[in-house]
């Protein structure tokens, strides 16, 4: 019998996101509940009329775009120039509409989401249920900060808790709570920083303004980017080329509390971002200090200092958040978060994605140098986040994947153009690739045309409308450039199979060869590179193999994707860039399918009994990818859940006439067993009869509710009538079987005469 690896090894393939979960026995999957039950049903049948809602009304916008546009490039020589202006200018603001539109649109349907599924986990008669009285004579005020220009006040909040569960089940009933909360409130600048428009082929967070426009007559919505507030201390030097320093720069403090080998990489993470700065002009804007011993002012609480702060939690993740001037979109402060457990989720990764080239993380730990290399990159990520960057998960599609595996290529560009993509460590490296990088670059090209972006002064300019023609022209020089490209990060679904998280390269069949190769080799040399000695309770080496599962459902999600596809471009009228969106090719599509399905076949390699035999329990892993791989395939098809359904009822209903035929249904018979043959007869005659007469009155009832249906089926164009029309079909064939058996007992009756 085969063997894999425990039940906590399980691993779940999500169409769109890929997650790996511990199931134990005994545990309550709260998220499999809501999307059984029947309100989420309902709840996606709303939504899915609100997206088309959504999507009908950007068509129609698109649609009188595009037509407009042809009859202004058909009459364009017969227009005079005032005229001209005018069309363009209506052009213009149609499509701003028509993007800010779409940009709401996103938004919107996230809110609608939110509110329609709110009652199905929060309310009673949901899932869970969750009520909390406030107790004002548990809640104090703990400490108010004052500072320069900010105060803070810290306060404790007490609550009564009952939760329960499905309204069966009370899991906490009256259960005290209290939160910490820390609310600051900031003097903001006397003058406010000139703002920069925001342009959506760029991803920088954004603030959201609004204006009157010349006329006064609406209300115009625009957004701004968030940025600091960066000015060269000596204008007509910058302006003759020269590196002049910042007027403020931007200061990060060093929390004394990180362990000593995390300070280095955390310094020149911080350190790096300066090389895109000197770039436009400007040098040493990135400052970082240790916490201030002899400052009175230093507090990590007072918004004047941006700090570096560790957690010392279970959590593998670290976040750059930002507090920004609604007025301007500059950013005030900016902090990074680093939990502890980034180091675990640091040294998973560096196994699973490059243990095939790099013997250095061949063991149960990362050596120094490894972690202080990953840590870096994780860090400077991070800063990006601080400096205004978003996410492009994009950026890593514009390499071939074969360059991947070069040296040369590899040194110079790393594995993205932009550290701010998703794109991990280089799984695409194989054995015996000499000298390949295999982390992100120190900066990408993208990167410093974000910065180029946001921090470049224009002193010669009025205002930020003043701008924009020249800010407009830095992006449209970049135009069909895939170096260039940004990819927005999709957080509802996932359409664009070039812009997902923890891919590499513009190929993800042929990525995912190379990575699935490496995975084989990583799994079968692991018992070697771990022995029993350095993991004597297996606990490292389990979550290396279930990091090692977690990379395979995530090549073979990121080849799915490109089923359905859609290349998606943010583009501009005024500049050539291509279609906004443009479907996957079907023969890519095609071969995708037969690569996933031939990966789903031939995922045995999966199971390594040199290792799952020492466990306790144990179950077929590569079955339990395919099981979840197909059950989240087929019902992330909408017919496909509704023919199921239909399908069962079907054989339900119709099943029951066979086994009540053959007599396998339940039944207490062992009085009629007892009993002499006529009079066991008789009793049987008399159940059959009885069911007989309870078909019939079933048969009349479903044959009224179905003449009554008129609604249709969500996804299949089918009345609803005939698919309960199984009903009384089963009905009728059920009277006639009980019908021909009492007829059958009468004659057995006869026999026994005889």
């Amino acid at each position: 019998m085969k063997k894999a690896i425990k039940l906590t090894l399980a691993v779940v393939l999500v169409m769109g996101a890929t997650s790996l979960f511990a199931q134990k026995f005994g545990r309550i999957n709260t998220q499999e509940i809501i999307m059984a039950m029947p309100e989420t049903k309902t709840m996606q049948e709303n939504m899915d009329t609100f997206a088309k809602e959504l999507s009908d009304n950007i068509e129609t916008m698109n649609v009188e775009f595009n037509t407009k546009l042809q009859d202004f490039q058909k009459n364009y020589n017969t227009f005079s120039d005032a005229i001209k202006e005018v069309k363009e200018k209506e052009l213009n603001d149609m499509q701003t509409r028509t993007r800010e539109f779409q940009e709401r649109a996103q938004q919107d349907y996230q809110k609608k989401q939110n509110e329609l599924l709110a009652p199905i986990k929060s309310t009673k008669g949901g899932v869970v249920n969750i009520t909390g009285k406030f107790k004002s004579e548990g809640s104090v005020i703990g400490q108010i900060k004052s500072f320069e220009d900010n105060v803070t006040v810290k306060s404790y909040l007490s609550y009564s808790v009952t939760a329960d569960l499905l309204g069966l089940m009370v899991i906490k009933k009256d259960e005290p709570m209290t939160v910490k909360v820390t609310r600051t409130i900031l003097l903001l600048p006397e003058e406010a920083m000139r703002p920069r428009l925001a342009d959506s082929r760029i991803g920088i967070f954004l603030t959201d303004m609004s204006r009157i426009n010349g006329k006064k007559d609406k209300i115009e919505d625009f957004s701004v980017i968030n940025r600091w507030n960066i000015q060269p201390k000596d204008m007509e030097a910058w302006k003759r080329g020269e590196l002049v320093e910042p007027v403020k720069p931007i200061v990060f403090y060093l929390d004394d509390a990180f362990p000593a080998l995390w300070r280095e990489p955390i310094r020149r993470g911080v350190l790096r971002w300066n090389k895109a700065f000197e770039k436009i002009g400007f040098k040493n804007v990135m400052h970082i200090e240790d916490f201030p011993k002899d400052d009175p002012e230093f507090d990590p609480d007072n918004l004047k200092y941006s700090c570096i702060r560790y957690v010392p939690a279970a959590v593998a993740n670290a976040m750059g958040p930002s507090w920004v001037d609604p007025r301007s979109g500059e950013i005030i402060n900016a902090s990074v978060l680093m939990y502890n457990d980034v180091v675990k989720l640091a040294a998973n990764w560096r196994f699973v994605q490059t243990a095939q080239v790099d013997e250095r993380v061949r063991g149960k730990e990362l050596p120094d140098d490894v972690f202080q290399e990953s840590l870096e990159y994780i860090l400077a990520h991070e800063v990006g986040h601080c400096l205004g960057l978003m996410h492009n998960m994009a950026a890593s599609s514009a390499f071939p994947v074969d360059s991947l595996r070069s040296a040369s290529f590899t040194q110079q560009h790393g594995t993205t153009p932009s550290i701010m993509d998703y794109a991990r460590f280089n799984y695409v490296a194989q054995p015996g690739d000499k000298g390949v990088k295999l982390t992100p670059p120190d900066l990408g090209p993208y990167d410093d045309y974000v910065i180029k972006y946001a921090y470049t002064p224009l002193p010669d300019k009025k205002d930020m409308f003043d701008e924009e023609k020249t800010i407009r022209g830095w992006i449209d020089e970049k135009v069909g450039d895939p170096i260039y490209r940004y990819g927005r990060q999709q957080v509802i679904a996932r359409y664009d199979p070039t812009a997902i998280e923890e891919d590499l390269g513009d190929d993800h069949i042929k990525a995912g060869d190379y990575g699935i190769g490496n995975l084989k080799y990583v799994l079968s040399h692991m018992e070697e590179w771990i022995t029993d000695e350095e993991d004597p309770d297996l606990k490292i080496r389990t979550e290396l193999y279930e990091a090692a599962a977690g990379q395979f459902a995530r090549y073979v999600n990121a080849v799915m994707l490109n089923v359905g596809g859609i290349y998606l471009t943010d583009v501009n009228s005024n500049t050539a860039g291509g279609p906004q969106a443009v479907s996957v090719p079907k023969e890519l599509q095609r071969a995708s399918l037969k690569w996933v399905l031939a990966q789903m076949k031939d995922s045995a390699w999966l199971e390594q009994p040199a290792l799952t035999e020492k466990l306790p329990l144990h179950v077929d892993l590569s079955f339990i990818l395919r099981f979840n791989f197909c059950r989240t395939f087929f019902t992330s098809l909408s017919w496909s859940d509704e023919v199921t359904r239909y399908l069962l009822i079907w054989s339900t209903f119709l099943g029951a006439t066979c086994v009540y035929r053959h007599g396998g249904n339940i039944a207490i018979t062992f009085i009629q067993d007892m009993v002499p043959k006529k009079l066991g007869s008789v009793m049987r005659i008399a159940v059959h009869a009885i069911c007989c007469a309870l078909f019939a009155v079933l048969l009349f009832y479903s044959c009224k509710y179905c003449g009554k249906l008129v609604k249709t089926a969500t996804a299949l164009p089918i009345k609803m009538k005939y698919i309960y029309l199984c009903i009384p079909i089963s009905m009728g064939v059920l009277m006639l079987h009980a019908l021909v058996m009492a007829l059958g007992e009468v004659e057995t009756m006869k026999e026994v005469k005889g």
